[in-house]
């Protein structure tokens, strides 16, 4: 099994003075391993603060064990979890808990708040955002049980820009100083900065988002082809503080370009949409080389520009 951080009967002469503090970790890059995951284990004690921290589950593991991002066993009332990132975009095939909480009496009052989950493993097994006593697949079945808790809280890809090189600080607006002011207790991030007293949610503060970022997230069509016409589909998103209402995309299929794209409409800060790019006749048992690149962006230069090409 693997345990990055593990802590067992934390502040454990139940005093609230003492109390623990987990915060400003950043779990990543774990690489294959068999065995449980736990990113955080914590077991039993007492008066116990986990704030600002970030793990990503970013590697494909070849264990069949049960993954963890948050580990909670415990009852006694005194833990808070808040400000932490959970991303699981890798793991194993196994169930998938963001936060594990084992015990209801686990939490101090309200004591799980803003932290944002992101289950998007790419290999089979259920996944759940939370157990509470019971697991709950996503943020929406939690509040419907405990509308107290994550109260403000959303659910995002928090968007690591190369989180294998260890960048590790998120690019989604939005997450951007939304955390729960916590800095009485946690006054700079993992690099030393100060922190606001909104803070942004995660081990690393992040920097201001563009006013115009337009982001190519994935293609969505053709996955599985067996040649013939074929609508060439897209995924993109707002990533910047203002709406978007034009854009065009440069595409080529095997180095030979095709017809640009523009879209006019209105496309929301941190939303996402599915466009339908063209279309194109592939050739059967042939592997193809599809290429996109953001050209103009309200009718300007996009401001951030490693996000603008697939």
């Amino acid at each position: 099994s693997v345990y990055p951080i593990y802590v067992v009967y934390p502040t454990y002469d139940n005093n609230a003075a003492n109390a623990s503090l987990i915060a400003n970790n950043a779990i990543y890059n774990l690489g294959n391993y068999g065995g449980t995951f736990y990113g955080i284990y914590l077991s039993s004690g007492y008066h116990t603060n986990v704030y600002h921290n970030t793990i990503s589950q970013n590697f494909t593991s070849s264990g069949t064990s049960t993954q963890y991002g948050v580990y909670l066993s415990n009852s006694s009332g005194t833990f808070n979890i808040k400000n932490n990132i959970v991303d699981f975009k890798g793991g194993n095939t196994a169930t998938k808990y963001g936060i594990y909480i084992s015990s209801t009496s686990a939490l101090a009052a309200n004591g799980l708040q803003m932290n944002t989950v992101n289950m998007a493993s790419n290999q089979p097994g259920t996944q759940y955002r939370t157990y509470y006593g019971t697991a709950y697949v996503d943020l929406p079945a939690l509040r419907t049980a405990y509308p107290l808790l994550e109260a403000n809280t959303v659910d995002v890809d928090p968007i690591f820009p190369n989180i294998t090189r260890g960048e590790i600080e998120p690019i989604n607006a939005a997450i951007y100083r939304t955390g729960e002011n916590l800095t009485a207790t946690v006054p700079t991030d993992i690099t030393n900065a100060v922190r606001p007293t909104t803070p942004t949610i995660g081990a690393k503060e992040m920097a201001p988002p563009p006013n115009i970022d337009l982001a190519l997230v994935k293609l969505t069509n053709p996955f599985v082809y067996c040649g013939g016409p074929e609508d060439v589909k897209i995924e993109v998103n707002n990533q910047g503080t203002q709406a978007i209402t034009s854009f065009t995309i440069n595409w080529s299929v095997n180095n030979v370009a095709q017809t640009p794209y523009t879209w006019t409409g209105t496309l929301p800060t941190t939303s996402s949409l599915e466009v339908t790019i063209g279309n194109f006749n592939f050739a059967p048992f042939v592997n193809h080389d599809i290429q996109f690149t953001v050209s103009r962006v309200n009718n300007t230069n996009d401001q951030r520009s490693f996000n603008d090409t697939l």
